[in-house]
Protein backbone atom coordinates (compact mmCIF):
# COMPACT_ATOMS: atom_id res chain seq x y z
CA UNK A 1 0.00 0.00 0.00
CA UNK A 2 0.98 3.60 -0.74
CA UNK A 3 0.61 6.38 1.83
CA UNK A 4 0.52 9.70 1.66
CA UNK A 5 1.73 12.57 3.72
CA UNK A 6 0.85 16.22 3.43
CA UNK A 7 3.20 18.43 5.77
CA UNK A 8 1.43 22.05 5.00
CA UNK A 9 1.99 25.26 6.08
CA UNK A 10 0.81 28.59 5.20
CA UNK A 11 2.45 29.73 1.24
CA UNK A 12 1.05 32.81 -0.20
CA UNK A 13 2.36 34.53 -3.16
CA UNK A 14 5.09 33.92 -5.81
CA UNK A 15 5.04 31.06 -7.97
CA UNK A 16 6.42 28.04 -7.03
CA UNK A 17 10.45 27.20 -7.68
CA UNK A 18 12.54 24.50 -6.25
CA UNK A 19 14.79 25.38 -3.53
CA UNK A 20 18.10 23.69 -3.42
CA UNK A 21 19.90 22.12 0.12
CA UNK A 22 18.51 20.27 2.47
CA UNK A 23 16.43 21.33 5.64
CA UNK A 24 15.50 19.47 9.12
CA UNK A 25 12.86 19.67 11.38
CA UNK A 26 13.59 19.14 14.62
CA UNK A 27 10.96 19.57 17.34
CA UNK A 28 7.63 17.29 15.44
CA UNK A 29 5.15 15.75 18.10
CA UNK A 30 1.68 14.67 17.44
CA UNK A 31 -0.03 11.27 17.54
CA UNK A 32 0.06 7.62 15.88
CA UNK A 33 -3.58 5.84 15.57
CA UNK A 34 -4.26 2.43 14.99
CA UNK A 35 -7.55 1.37 13.84
CA UNK A 36 -8.83 -1.32 14.82
CA UNK A 37 -6.34 -1.40 18.14
CA UNK A 38 -2.83 -3.64 17.75
CA UNK A 39 -3.46 -6.63 19.71
CA UNK A 40 -1.14 -10.11 19.69
CA UNK A 41 -2.91 -11.20 16.84
CA UNK A 42 -2.21 -9.70 13.59
CA UNK A 43 -4.32 -8.74 11.72
CA UNK A 44 -4.83 -5.43 8.62
CA UNK A 45 -4.62 -2.49 10.26
CA UNK A 46 -4.90 1.27 9.38
CA UNK A 47 -1.88 3.22 11.09
CA UNK A 48 -2.60 6.95 10.69
CA UNK A 49 0.20 9.71 11.71
CA UNK A 50 -0.66 13.20 12.37
CA UNK A 51 2.59 15.49 13.16
CA UNK A 52 2.45 18.94 14.16
CA UNK A 53 5.97 20.88 14.63
CA UNK A 54 6.52 22.95 17.69
CA UNK A 55 7.83 26.58 17.78
CA UNK A 56 11.06 26.40 16.84
CA UNK A 57 10.59 25.37 13.21
CA UNK A 58 12.60 24.30 10.49
CA UNK A 59 16.02 24.98 9.42
CA UNK A 60 17.51 24.76 5.89
CA UNK A 61 20.86 25.00 4.45
CA UNK A 62 23.56 24.11 1.99
CA UNK A 63 22.33 25.68 -1.18
CA UNK A 64 25.47 27.52 -2.41
CA UNK A 65 24.01 28.68 -5.74
CA UNK A 66 21.27 30.85 -3.69
CA UNK A 67 22.30 34.61 -1.98
CA UNK A 68 23.79 34.30 1.02
CA UNK A 69 21.15 37.31 2.23
CA UNK A 70 18.48 34.26 1.31
CA UNK A 71 19.76 31.78 3.33
CA UNK A 72 20.27 33.64 6.20
CA UNK A 73 16.76 35.14 6.55
CA UNK A 74 15.89 31.13 6.47
CA UNK A 75 18.10 30.07 9.09
CA UNK A 76 16.59 32.74 10.80
CA UNK A 77 13.32 32.31 10.58
CA UNK A 78 10.69 29.52 11.60
CA UNK A 79 9.19 27.34 9.04
CA UNK A 80 6.24 26.47 10.92
CA UNK A 81 4.44 23.50 9.27
CA UNK A 82 0.65 23.21 10.75
CA UNK A 83 0.35 19.66 9.93
CA UNK A 84 1.03 16.07 8.37
CA UNK A 85 -0.97 13.40 8.06
CA UNK A 86 0.22 9.57 6.89
CA UNK A 87 -2.01 6.51 6.07
CA UNK A 88 -0.89 3.62 6.03
CA UNK A 89 -3.15 -0.03 6.05
CA UNK A 90 -0.85 -3.19 6.65
CA UNK A 91 -1.04 -6.26 8.29
CA UNK A 92 0.41 -5.28 12.03
CA UNK A 93 0.11 -6.51 15.66
CA UNK A 94 1.49 -5.88 18.49
CA UNK A 95 4.86 -7.65 17.86
CA UNK A 96 5.19 -5.61 14.44
CA UNK A 97 6.27 -2.67 16.64
CA UNK A 98 9.87 -4.73 17.35
CA UNK A 99 10.28 -5.24 13.02
CA UNK A 100 10.83 -3.31 9.90
CA UNK A 101 7.98 -3.37 7.50
CA UNK A 102 8.20 -3.05 3.34
CA UNK A 103 5.50 -0.24 3.31
CA UNK A 104 5.96 2.22 0.95
CA UNK A 105 4.67 6.01 1.50
CA UNK A 106 5.07 9.56 0.06
CA UNK A 107 5.25 12.70 1.93
CA UNK A 108 4.09 15.74 0.20
CA UNK A 109 5.65 18.82 2.02
CA UNK A 110 4.75 22.59 1.75
CA UNK A 111 6.92 25.44 3.07
CA UNK A 112 6.38 28.96 4.47
CA UNK A 113 9.80 30.54 4.26
CA UNK A 114 10.85 31.64 1.08
CA UNK A 115 7.51 32.76 -0.21
CA UNK A 116 6.69 30.57 -2.78
CA UNK A 117 9.06 27.67 -2.15
CA UNK A 118 8.56 24.46 -4.51
CA UNK A 119 6.87 21.60 -2.38
CA UNK A 120 9.57 18.52 -1.26
CA UNK A 121 7.38 14.98 -2.57
CA UNK A 122 9.92 12.56 -0.24
CA UNK A 123 9.32 8.93 -1.00
CA UNK A 124 10.19 5.86 1.50
CA UNK A 125 9.99 2.47 0.35
CA UNK A 126 9.55 1.31 4.03
CA UNK A 127 10.03 1.79 7.90
CA UNK A 128 11.10 0.16 10.98
CA UNK A 129 9.90 -0.05 14.49
CA UNK A 130 11.54 -0.60 18.07
CA UNK A 131 9.52 -1.11 21.54
CA UNK A 132 10.81 -0.95 24.67
CA UNK A 133 9.03 -1.17 28.60
CA UNK A 134 9.08 3.06 28.38
CA UNK A 135 9.66 4.01 24.19
CA UNK A 136 8.01 2.89 21.39
CA UNK A 137 10.08 4.51 17.75
CA UNK A 138 9.03 4.83 13.76
CA UNK A 139 12.14 5.24 11.69
CA UNK A 140 11.47 6.06 8.04
CA UNK A 141 12.88 4.53 5.35
CA UNK A 142 14.16 1.93 8.61
CA UNK A 143 17.19 1.05 6.49
CA UNK A 144 15.50 1.49 3.17
CA UNK A 145 15.88 3.55 0.39
CA UNK A 146 14.49 7.08 0.04
CA UNK A 147 14.35 9.96 -2.42
CA UNK A 148 13.53 13.40 -2.91
CA UNK A 149 11.90 15.45 -5.82
CA UNK A 150 11.31 19.01 -5.95
CA UNK A 151 12.56 21.09 -3.10
CA UNK A 152 15.70 19.56 -1.24
CA UNK A 153 16.63 16.84 -2.70
CA UNK A 154 20.51 17.69 -1.09
CA UNK A 155 23.24 16.45 -3.60
CA UNK A 156 22.16 12.93 -3.78
CA UNK A 157 18.24 13.28 -4.71
CA UNK A 158 16.88 13.18 -0.99
CA UNK A 159 18.51 9.73 -0.79
CA UNK A 160 19.52 10.83 2.80
CA UNK A 161 15.87 12.01 3.83
CA UNK A 162 14.40 10.37 7.07
CA UNK A 163 11.50 10.18 9.69
CA UNK A 164 11.84 9.98 13.27
CA UNK A 165 8.86 9.36 15.41
CA UNK A 166 9.17 8.64 18.96
CA UNK A 167 6.63 7.82 21.68
CA UNK A 168 8.09 8.01 25.38
CA UNK A 169 5.76 6.65 28.17
CA UNK A 170 5.54 3.96 30.69
CA UNK A 171 4.63 0.50 29.13
CA UNK A 172 2.97 1.50 25.88
CA UNK A 173 2.11 -1.61 24.83
CA UNK A 174 0.60 -2.29 27.72
CA UNK A 175 -3.20 -1.70 26.16
CA UNK A 176 -1.85 -4.45 23.75
CA UNK A 177 -3.66 -7.08 26.42
CA UNK A 178 -6.88 -5.63 26.11
CA UNK A 179 -9.97 -6.06 24.41
CA UNK A 180 -9.76 -2.73 22.07
CA UNK A 181 -6.04 -3.19 22.37
CA UNK A 182 -3.11 -0.33 21.28
CA UNK A 183 -5.33 2.26 19.23
CA UNK A 184 -2.74 5.04 19.81
CA UNK A 185 0.52 6.72 20.46
CA UNK A 186 1.81 9.95 21.49
CA UNK A 187 4.69 11.54 19.34
CA UNK A 188 6.63 13.02 21.90
CA UNK A 189 10.03 13.26 20.27
CA UNK A 190 10.77 13.53 16.09
CA UNK A 191 12.21 14.38 13.13
CA UNK A 192 11.53 15.10 9.66
CA UNK A 193 15.15 15.83 7.93
CA UNK A 194 14.49 16.14 3.96
CA UNK A 195 17.59 16.32 1.53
Amino acid sequence: MVASVVLTSTTAGAKAAPAKGTIVCSTVTGTIKFKPGLTNTTRTVKMSVALKLANSGCIASGDTASPAKEWSTINTNNLNLSKSNVNLELPLDCGGLNRGHNAPSTWTTKWSVPKGTAPSIVSFDGFSAGASSDAVTLSFPGGGTAGVTGSYTGTDGGANSTVSLVSEGTDPLSACTSKKGLTSLTISLGTVDVG
